[in-house]
């Protein structure tokens, strides 16, 4: 470390000021936007805000000549990270607060398009993108991006040609934001999973569904039974292709999880049939966070085992 110290001293008299002219040197030779968001974290990070407007001015610049959508979602969450701390200047907090906004809104105009033709390597990218980009926004709390952003996201999910596994995963952030509501999420999900369509592409809608979270397939019997029955119909060799992606997709759960789906999946068709946002007539619905309680009872059910 010391060495490293003394390395740097070209930079500068004091390790704040080496630090910041180090940092504007390598800003200075980046084209990449992400590594100059994760530079303007760090410096807040570090209160290195000397080196802050020249950092601003530089992702300014970089983001006006770039319509790669991943690569602005990948800038813009460092960015929507840092602007949730409350140490940060004010004025900082501004300038953070508007760059993040000009970011956003150009990611939200360009995401429709950026979601067409894409092979599934690129499909998996902007799949991860989009999950991470909801999170971040989620954490915001800000009513208005909350509403355009899912405004955004209905109409990609109306588009037929968007991969399915960013087609399920949309259609899942959108059933927990209520969007959409159980008959319209038991319609699609009926439709994706039905003879005319792809078994390979049922399997990726799936995945993307699912994504983060089960809770969904063990409240939710309605559209247990649709994939219960789906996977019931398969042949043996569209079952085989079809493993790799059913085992992805539940090998991320708990252990727990994992074992309650087994539990309900000995039992076979669920006579039930209660959908998951069928409430007490006591409940305002409008309040109540599908995406929290949901979590809250994944928790329950880890530590009750």
């Amino acid at each position: 470390m010391t060495l490293q110290i003394i390395d740097k001293g070209i930079w500068g008299n004091s390790i704040e000021i080496a630090s910041e002219n180090y940092i504007l040197d390598i800003a200075k030779n980046s084209q990449e936007t992400v590594e100059i968001s994760n530079l303007i974290k760090q410096s807040l990070l570090a209160e290195l805000f000397g080196c802050m407007d020249a950092l601003i001015d530089r992702i300014e610049v970089l983001v006006s000549l770039s319509f790669d959508v991943g690569m602005l979602i990948q800038s813009l969450l460092p960015l929507m990270d840092i602007s949730r701390y409350d140490d940060i200047r004010n004025t900082d907090k501004a300038t953070l607060t508007s760059l993040i906004d000009g970011l956003l809104h150009k990611v939200i105009i360009n995401l429709e398009s950026a979601c067409y033709g894409l092979d599934e390597s690129l499909a998996r990218d902007m799949f991860g993108y989009i999950s991470g980009l909801n999170g971040a926004i989620v954490l915001m709390e800000d009513d208005e991006l909350e509403t355009l952003w899912i405004d955004t996201l209905y109409d990609i999910s109306q588009e037929s040609s968007v991969a399915y596994l960013i087609q399920g995963a949309i259609s899942r952030i959108l059933f927990d934001r209520q969007k959409i509501d159980d008959i319209e999420i038991e319609t699609t999900m009926s439709r994706v999973l039905s003879i005319g369509e792809e078994r390979i592409d049922s399997a990726y809608w799936i995945e993307g569904f699912l994504d983060g979270s089960a809770m969904i397939l063990i409240l939710d019997d309605t559209l247990w039974n649709i994939l219960y029955i789906w996977l019931d119909g398969l042949d043996s060799d569209t079952f085989d292709e079809v493993l790799p992606i059913m085992r992805r997709t539940f090998s991320v759960y708990a252990p727990d999880i994992r074992k309650k789906l087994g539990e309900k999946a000995k039992g076979g068709i669920s006579k039930t049939k209660k959908p998951i946002s069928q409430s007490n007539d006591n409940i305002d619905d409008k309040s109540f966070d599908t995406t929290r309680a949901m979590d809250a009872l994944e928790a329950t059910i880890r530590i009750l085992g």
